[in-house]
């Protein structure tokens, strides 16, 4: 049954927001029991398994999501989820056994540390598992039935979790060393993408029960998912190549500029593993209407309703702005406290409040990305994504040149690039389909309520007795400040009414704004 986008994102809020929990909990634990030098090697590993993952899955899953949303009869879907599964398991194959092959020769370009080599290779039979599950996650997405994708993130995240800090606990007490450590997170890993596929695979076996024709394989729709996917791939090797860099190419200019490769390590694990992480905890609520926009967006393009699209845009980039503004405005003010309770890494907290200060531009680009990706816009996607990304690359580049380089320096450059990427972005939807960007009721209103709320806080936190734990203390006045700015913003009009109302209706019955 076709979801609303409301209900989808409200389903996906409640999920990420206990997969984000679950996963500070998870990293929390972590840098506790292997420490940050420990955390920052894992963190070397992700974005490489992340670019694999990107090539194996070819697209695919997103290409299946798009011709889903599209067979309004459910003529072909059947057939579409046949084909794409056929293409996922080809291509995870033959990537995972590249991969194996071809690393010998180019493992001392991309890993400093030798003690990475056993955890990374250990990640490879988990490509297999994301790229046969993975077509679920097209089909459900396709569907507009996005809170089964928030529930198997949270099947997911359990298993890591429990498994993760189980088996590190195990290694541990038996005097592993780290390199033995990173393959048993490579297993945890491994264990929570069998899960979360599994919990998907069983709820399409009750799809498929009430399904119209049978799935055979169709050579026209693997062409059409091949030539959708390419430029699909295209963007998001350039999203994880950039990431993949960055985790090269930082530690390399640390050490370029004077620290061992233990504090590089370290270093790049609070970057990485403690601020980026913190600065990632609005996505808990932006990425809950981002994943139900791409079909939204697509179906709309299908019945060639341009007001209705542009109103969804629009919508979005308020939804994006309104939470995410105040949310990092409190990462800002809590940088300290944040990764002292959360990590026991108060060493980040600069890191974090650098990050926080353009955190807005990261998150504003996510909807424009997503609206691209629900118009096929995906040559124009990797365009984009090739200049932010490319600059950043090239900045970071030059810190391993120079041998000055520090992690103030890498950070600036990340935000710079996120600019860049935003701008570029904007104006390009601002010329294809004429949308409208309301500077003052996006970004300008939310953020003057932040900063009155930030002045709020400031003088509440002056009165609070000194022996309230500090927990406590962050906890009541994040909610005194999220009161605050909701009142004001109201009180301003800048809660619109039916904004709620447009979000919550289904398929059709969606009014565009007059």
């Amino acid at each position: 049954m076709k979801e609303s986008i409301i209900f989808g994102a409200v389903i996906l809020m409640i999920t990420n927001f206990f997969v984000k929990i679950l996963s500070l909990v998870y990293r929390g634990v972590l840098i506790r029991l292997i420490g940050g030098e420990g955390l920052g090697l894992w963190e070397m590993i992700s974005p490489i398994f992340s670019l694999i993952l990107v090539v194996a899955s070819w697209g695919i899953p997103l290409a299946i999501s798009n011709l889903v949303s599209r067979d309004i009869e459910r003529k072909y879907t059947m057939s579409i989820v046949k084909t794409g599964m056929i293409l996922l398991v080809i291509t995870g194959f033959a990537v995972s056994f590249i991969v194996i092959a071809v690393f010998p020769f180019v493992r001392e370009f991309i890993f400093s540390d030798r003690r990475i080599d056993f955890g990374f290779l250990a990640t490879i039979p988990t490509v297999l598992i994301i790229s046969f599950f993975s077509v679920y996650r097209g089909y459900f997405q396709g569907s507009h039935m996005t809170s089964l994708l928030g529930k198997s993130q949270a099947v997911e995240q359990i298993v890591r979790v429990v498994a993760g800090i189980g088996i590190i606990i195990f290694l541990i007490d038996r005097g592993y060393t780290i390199t033995i450590l990173l393959v048993g997170l490579s297993a945890a890993t491994f264990l929570a993408e069998w899960s979360g596929g599994l919990y998907l695979w069983k709820k399409f076996r009750k799809e498929k029960k009430s399904a119209k024709t049978k799935g055979i394989f169709q050579q026209n729709i693997a062409s059409r998912m091949v030539r959708m996917g390419t430029p699909i791939t295209m963007s998001r090797l350039a999203v994880s190549f950039a990431m993949s860099c960055q985790a090269v190419l930082i530690p390399r200019a640390l050490m370029a500029g004077g620290c061992t490769a233990s504090t590089a390590a370290t270093l790049f694990g609070y970057f990485s593993g403690v601020a980026m992480t913190i600065l990632h905890l609005p996505a808990i609520i932006t990425n809950a209407l981002t994943t139900p926009l791409i079909p939204a967006i697509a179906e709309a393009a299908a019945e060639n309703a341009q007001e209705k699209m542009k109103s969804r845009i629009e919508d979005s980039l308020l939804f994006t702005a309104y939470t995410a503004i105040p949310l990092l405005a409190l990462i800002f003010y809590f940088a300290e406290p944040l990764c002292r309770i959360l990590f026991a890494a108060e060493e980040a907290a600069p890191m974090l409040t650098l990050l926080a200060m353009g955190g807005i531009f990261f998150y504003l680009q996510q909807p424009l990305i997503a609206v691209m990706q629900g118009l096929n816009y995906f040559k124009s996607i990797l365009a984009i994504l090739c200049i932010g990304d490319g600059l950043y690359i090239l900045l970071l580049a030059l810190g391993c040149y120079h041998g000055n380089f520090t992690m103030e320096q890498g950070i600036i450059y990340f935000i710079f690039s996120d600019i860049i990427l935003w701008a570029t972005a904007m104006i390009y939807l601002k010329r294809k389909i004429r949308i409208r960007f309301r500077l003052f009721k996006t970004m300008i209103l939310p953020l003057f309520v932040s900063l009155f709320g930030l002045f709020v806080l400031e003088a509440l936190s002056q009165r609070l007795p000194s022996s309230i734990p500090e927990l406590l203390a962050v906890t009541m006045l994040g909610i005194a400040f999220c009161a605050v700015y909701l009142l004001l913003l109201y009180w301003m009009g800048g809660i619109d009414k039916e904004l709620i109302a447009r979000l919550s209706s289904r398929g059709k019955r969606y009014r565009s704004r007059t």
